[in-house]
């Protein structure tokens, strides 16, 4: 796994290997996360797509780190 499960938390955003970010809505009560996808290039709320959900090691491990929700591989990142 590339981030640890207990890291993924609501309010945090992760990138996968192919910069799509991840914005966790929620931790449901069966421990599944349900989050917002969207493209490497962030243009506000209307970035995101629909909520999704999946588990919570599955979504580990799909993707690579914590990142900004306002990341964009054309700005310089900053610390999350």
């Amino acid at each position: 796994m590339s981030v640890d499960p207990k890291s993924i938390k609501a309010g945090k955003c992760f990138i996968t290997p192919a910069n799509q970010v991840r914005r966790v809505i929620e931790i449901t009560a069966g421990g599944r996360v349900r989050y917002q996808p969207r493209g490497s290039s962030y243009r506000g709320e209307k970035s995101w797509g629909p909520r999704q959900e999946t588990s919570r090691d599955k979504f580990a491990a799909e993707v690579d780190r914590e990142v900004t929700c306002d990341w964009d591989p054309d700005f310089r990142e900053r610390k999350p």
